[in-house]
């Protein structure tokens, strides 16, 4: 398949990095971006860490923790269609045992009285972290949680790459607004992930709940947006340059 290959300089946090970006040369789904948004988000990571290093702080997070797996994890709805193409591609025993575990989550959350407005996000109002913290405490791990770690990991969500701690390990099991310090990170791919693909998407929802993108994916059918690669990556780009850091909790 014919590409296009460009070597382009991103500032982010005041820092020039060079990135290496291969697109096919063809109209294409947006998931075309993900690469190259996981790549910026390793880089922001570096960028981040080395700042928590330079103050003497520590990250705490360590494979088989998984205490975050319990939380709401907001991907964009670009993110949750890959999720699911990526399940539909597994073999079939391994596809039956993960829609099981979306079923078996979907129905502990029903019974939680939440599906409510984990669907209809503006009745959440202004308590997401509130709303957040309440999820986390109902021990619904994500349904690809297996033995504290992530199973489908070089696949995880924009969400949960930038999702780092330096207060105590044991804080995790038990957050609060208090006792979780977040590595604040120059800029989030995520929202800026939702930000560009706004203009093309047909359905309402912002964000969608991971714990649900089944569901969310059956009642909102795909209705693909192909545009040439050349043009999503640019449009990326330009919103990149623009895009500013902020530290809101809301997705």
């Amino acid at each position: 398949m014919e590409k296009i290959t460009a070597d382009v300089t991103l500032t982010i946090a005041g820092t020039p990095l060079q990135v290496k970006i291969s697109v096919p040369n063809k109209k294409t789904k947006p998931d075309v971006l993900l690469p190259l948004l996981r790549n910026l988000v390793q880089m922001a990571e570096d960028l981040a860490v080395e700042q928590v290093v330079a103050k003497g702080d520590k990250i705490s997070c360590a494979k088989g923790c998984g205490a975050c797996c319990n939380q709401l994890v907001p991907v964009t709805q670009l993110e949750a269609r890959y999720l699911v193409a990526l399940i539909e591609r597994m073999p079939k025993a391994r596809k039956q045992k993960y829609k099981a575990r979306f079923v078996e989550t979907y129905q502990q959350l029903e019974q939680a009285g939440i599906i409510g407005q984990l669907i209809n996000h503006a009745s959440i109002g202004d308590n997401l972290v509130e709303f957040a913290l309440h999820y986390f405490h109902l021990g619904i791990a994500c349904p690809f949680l297996e033995d504290g770690s992530c199973s489908i990991h070089p696949e995880r969500p924009l969400r949960c790459r930038e999702y780092l701690v330096t207060s105590p390990a044991i804080n995790c099991s038990h957050p609060t607004n208090e006792n979780i310090q977040r590595v604040k990170y120059p800029v989030s791919m995520s929202r800026f992930l939702a930000d560009i693909l706004k203009p093309w998407t047909k359905y309402p929802e912002r964000w969608v709940p991971l714990s649900l993108i089944l569901t969310w994916a059956e009642r909102y059918p795909e209705v693909p947006n192909l545009r040439h690669s050349k043009e999503w990556v640019d449009d990326a780009l330009t919103a990149l340059s623009r895009q500013k850091a902020t530290e809101s909790d809301e997705f």
